[in-house]
């Protein structure tokens, strides 16, 4: 979670469409208790399930990062993240593209908001 905290502080920083009062705004969310949890797991390339330890070892495995969303995040705090996110993958390069670990979208996260979460992040 801190590589993606870090990278989502580097969009925020160096974005032109975000004005310099929105970026003041929106650090407080650069914090990992903002960002849903992600763990590694493998799945079989050929149908997308995640490999439960079964022994079965007949086809190939790939990791990816299995995301748990917040339940509570609002839709706004969502979105900035997302904007972000496409921001630093737009800067990279293909070769490092390619190279990033898949993510998907497994079940929810069971952490709590912040007790000082402001409205802006909350449901």
């Amino acid at each position: 979670m801190l590589q993606k905290r870090l990278k989502r502080v580097k969009a925020l920083a160096q974005s032109s469409s975000i004005s310099n009062e929105e970026k003041r705004d929106f650090e407080q969310f650069m914090s990992v208790d903002y960002m849903s949890s992600e763990h590694s797991v493998s799945e079989d390339n050929t149908h997308g399930e995640e490999d439960q330890s079964s022994g079965d070892e007949d086809g190939p495995k790939r990791k990816v990062l299995c995301r748990r969303p917040l339940t509570w995040r609002s839709e706004n705090l969502t979105s900035l993240f997302s904007r972000l996110d496409r921001k630093y993958k737009k800067r990279l390069s293909q070769r490092s593209e390619s190279m990033m670990i898949k993510r998907r979208d497994g079940p929810p996260s069971e952490r709590k908001a912040p007790d000082d979460a402001p409205q802006f992040a909350l449901l």
